[in-house]
């Protein structure tokens, strides 16, 4: 799968059924020394004037996520979902490099 096919995918919460949020946008952070891919990094919205408010992103563990499927993303928010919540442009990367998908 393509970082590009994952825009449009709604994510969900498999505990409760929550709506986690719609891909838009995502990144995707590695390890650079394994190649391992680390989480998804998703938009978070954070209210009516988002315009105006920092750009801020929700890290989702790789091992959080359960299933990827036509539709939706399954992640497990009681299992490791990592509701760590960085500024984008100044996100410390622990020495991971990210990859970003714009939607277009």
């Amino acid at each position: 799968m393509r970082l590009s096919q994952l825009t449009g995918k709604e994510v969900i919460d498999i505990g409760d059924g929550a709506r986690v949020g719609i891909i838009e946008t995502c990144d995707v952070a590695f390890d650079e020394t394994s190649g391992r891919v680390l989480a998804l990094l998703i938009p978070a919205k954070s209210g009516l004037f988002t315009f105006l408010s920092d750009s801020r992103v929700l890290s989702i563990a790789w091992p959080a996520i359960k299933r990827i499927g036509d539709d939706v993303i399954i992640v497990d928010v009681n299992d490791t979902f990592n509701r760590d919540i960085f500024t984008s442009n100044k996100a410390q990367t622990n020495g991971n490099i990210g990859l970003r998908h714009t939607g277009r």
